[in-house]
């Protein structure tokens, strides 16, 4: 045999053995002090003491799953701890979606008000784009901020509570989602409650939907699909206080008819962050 066919026999003899691995050692790690890399597409789960981990979605077994299924990751980063190892921090999304659902009816106070406006007294605000600046409106990545900043008006500025009639959306993330049964009071946020994404968030979901895509099929849940609007909590210019930004067939987004109307009805992708 020629010297030139050995290297090459031997060239795909290593590279199999590589994809061998990791197509079987698969890592699954706990969310805290972990070096390992957290990535997009990873399974975020509870094991049998509450605790949360990460895994490739290849290493999921829906017959026997490692644990309670929580979310997919679509963004991450890392972090330096004061022993200089890297800390993974990010944002999920929730594998099913809420559909047919309105930011806020008509009738509503969240409807007439432009709720960011609201809460810019010493706050540091997200991007509150005009119609048709896109490139700021994909800036806005502040969806827990955003989600606060609603519940704080409805509780704070207007002295009511958050009900179905207040705003479907937001009610089915608090009640269905964070377990909220009493609203009598201001739902306490903490940093593991899951929000209405802002509309950069959605916008980096749409943006890697393939690899998301992937780990649904390993998990179930709901795809996503090119057909559908998803709204977000990035609302329009304080001068159209019942607009806001939405993504529509994951690649275009509006805040004017048809589309971009708070009671209007819309698909709700929930995210949270790690």
């Amino acid at each position: 045999m020629k010297s030139s066919q050995l290297i090459e026999n031997s060239i795909i003899k290593l590279v199999f053995i590589i994809l061998l691995i990791r197509g079987v050692y698969l890592p699954c790690y706990s969310q805290e002090g972990s070096r390992t890399r957290v990535k997009i597409g990873d399974i975020m789960y509870l094991d049998g003491s509450g605790n949360e981990h990460f895994c490739d979605f290849r290493q999921w077994d829906t017959l026997h799953p490692l644990g309670d299924l929580l979310g997919i990751v679509f963004y991450t980063r890392f972090v330096y701890d004061a022993d200089s190892n890297k800390i993974w921090h990010g944002w999920v999304m929730y594998p099913h979606e809420g559909v047919n659902l309105m930011w806020a009816p008509q009738n509503s106070i969240c409807y007439s008000n432009h709720i960011a406006s609201y809460a810019t007294s010493g706050v540091s605000t997200p991007h509150n784009p005009a119609p048709n600046y896109q490139n700021k409106a994909t800036k806005d990545t502040c969806g827990w901020q955003n989600t606060y900043r609603l519940l704080d008006f409805i509780y704070t500025g207007q002295g009511q509570t958050l009900t179905n009639e207040v705003s479907p959306a937001f009610y089915y993330i608090f009640h269905d989602l964070n377990g909220i049964q009493d609203f009598s009071t201001k739902p306490i946020m903490t940093a593991s409650s899951w929000y209405m994404p802002s509309f950069g968030q959605l916008f980096q979901i749409f943006g890697c939907s393939g690899y998301l895509n992937a780990s649904i099929a390993a998990c179930g849940g709901d795809f996503l699909v090119n057909e559908g609007c998803w709204c977000g909590s990035t609302e329009g210019a304080p001068r159209f206080p019942s607009r806001l930004w939405v993504c529509t067939y994951m690649e275009a987004c509006v805040v004017a008819p048809p589309y971009g109307i708070k009671n209007y009805s819309f698909k709700i992708r929930p995210v949270r962050s790690f």
